[in-house]
């Protein structure tokens, strides 16, 4: 029985031309891993990047719905509602560095409405100027007690 590796090289008319294709081939998988290696972090790290997202979108939900919790008990209080949403959100940074915007719209009667939005700003938009920053934006409304 002998190995592929024997009748390969027991072979005269491919034995005659390895040495030319060797050196003729030498770098050709160092040049395509230089090709695709770009390719492969920007998927990488846009993966990260939407997972991060998810992340500070989930959170920035969350907070909305706490500070509408919060508010249908004591809907006069605006100064507590914007603390237990902002208090929710830490771990959230906007861009810039600043904390997300909690605001009050003019909500339906007996409800309480609010929003915590946060303008998110990506790593990845260094290299793809369009995905630079996402707004990230999230609204919760409850009825009054």
């Amino acid at each position: 029985m002998t190995s592929w590796f024997l009748t390969r090289s027991s072979d005269p008319s491919t034995a005659a031309h390895r040495p030319q294709d060797a050196r003729r081939e030498a770098g050709q998988e160092l040049v395509e891993f230089a090709l695709i290696l770009p390719l492969l972090l920007l998927l990488f790290f846009g993966i990260i990047e939407v997972g991060r997202l998810m992340l500070s979108y989930n959170t920035i939900a969350n907070a909305a719905r706490e500070g509408a919790r919060y508010g249908i008990v004591d809907p006069s209080n605006t100064t507590g509602i914007q603390a237990e949403a902002l208090r929710l959100t830490t771990g959230v940074v906007c861009q810039g560095g600043t904390p997300p915007l909690v605001s009050f719209p003019a909500p339906p009667a007996g409800t309480v409405m609010v929003t915590v939005s946060c303008r998110f700003e990506t790593v990845i938009g260094n290299f793809i100027p369009a995905l630079a920053d996402v707004m990230l934006s999230a609204t919760a409304t409850m009825q009054k007690e």
